[in-house]
């Protein structure tokens, strides 16, 4: 082999070399995408009802906030709590309701629930104050709360298939914040009656709601 092609072939190499060991890298660490783990999964196809809009994948928690410099180094504060329940189809089958509930490790029967319900053909719940139910509830065992939650108003979006709850954490001032442990959250998807949204707890006489999928996890999650 002359110097002139093996120079060639050295050079030919290179991009095939340098290609290898990026199939390498991929395979040995994986996208972050890919390996995100979800607070909570759930297999697809086993909702009670034919419907992907009823089929829970996964529930997620995360925070969004600011970060500063103090004495050098970077501080992270939560501002908003952001929950995320992801659907195999699009949530917007009148009647649909998802409530997302997780655990509050700071006292015995505490929880924060993440409430969704697709627009039923008569908004009552819009149009009815007494009937308003708010997209997040919590019960942190406090006077007042210990046999009834409070509810809290939060952004709620709908994007694809997902629900996402925004709630502002400076709407409870000292009840969630930072280093605040919730544990074996919990997603349900309802049918609640279709043309008004009415469910069992509205009249005592109302059509029973049909809960049709539910995903559960031992997972934990801190605030923070």
């Amino acid at each position: 082999m002359t110097g002139t092609t093996a120079a060639m072939t050295s050079r030919n190499l290179r991009p095939a070399l340098a290609l290898a060991a990026l199939a390498a890298a991929v395979l040995a660490h994986p996208s972050s995408a890919a390996a995100k783990r979800h607070l909570v999964t759930d297999p697809t196809g086993d909702a009670l009802v034919p419907l992907a809009s009823h089929d829970i994948v996964s529930a997620d928690l995360a925070t969004r906030g600011t970060t500063r410099v103090v004495r050098g180094k970077r501080v992270y504060t939560p501002t908003t709590l952001v929950a995320t329940v992801t659907l195999a189809g699009s949530p917007t089958v009148p009647g649909l309701t998802v409530h997302f509930n997780d655990f509050l490790s700071s006292c015995d029967g505490g929880f924060l629930r993440f409430y969704y319900q697709a627009p039923a053909v008569v908004p009552v719940r819009d149009t009815v104050s007494a009937l308003h139910k708010p997209p997040v509830d919590l019960n942190d065992c406090s006077p007042g709360t210990l046999t009834n939650s409070v509810g809290y108003e939060a952004r709620v979006s709908v994007r694809g298939n997902a629900i996402t709850w925004e709630l502002p954490l400076a709407t409870i001032p000292g009840k969630l914040t930072p280093g605040t442990g919730l544990f074996n959250p919990e997603v349900v998807v309802y049918q609640d009656e279709p043309a008004t949204g009415f469910y069992t707890t509205d009249f005592v006489t109302g059509p029973a709601n049909l809960g049709v999928d539910t995903a559960t996890s031992e997972q934990r999650y801190v605030i923070g």
